[in-house]
């Protein structure tokens, strides 16, 4: 399902303070990128794998379907998807 920028805001303030600390974190956009360099993504698909991870965040995905959820939007194998979910 797709949200509008505005379901998302209003689910964005009902998150716990602390939650939201940490969406908007340096340290998780550092280690969002970390992580898809390490596996080899591209820019591209690892800007998908911070919203994904976001999603989870949010709570609209559950945890799991993020595997699944990875392998279908980075269009990766399950191996590769398994790696970056551990």
């Amino acid at each position: 399902m797709e949200y509008t920028k505005e379901q998302l805001r209003a689910l964005y303030l009902k998150l716990p303070e602390d939650v939201k600390e940490v969406l908007n974190s340096e340290e998780t956009l550092n280690k969002t990128q970390v992580i898809g360099k390490k596996y080899n993504l591209h820019v591209g698909k690892i800007w998908l794998l911070g919203d994904e991870i976001g999603l989870v965040m949010f709570g609209i995905t559950k945890l799991e379907d993020f595997q699944k959820n990875l392998m279908g939007k980075l269009e990766i194998p399950d191996d590769l998807a398994q790696k970056i979910v551990d």
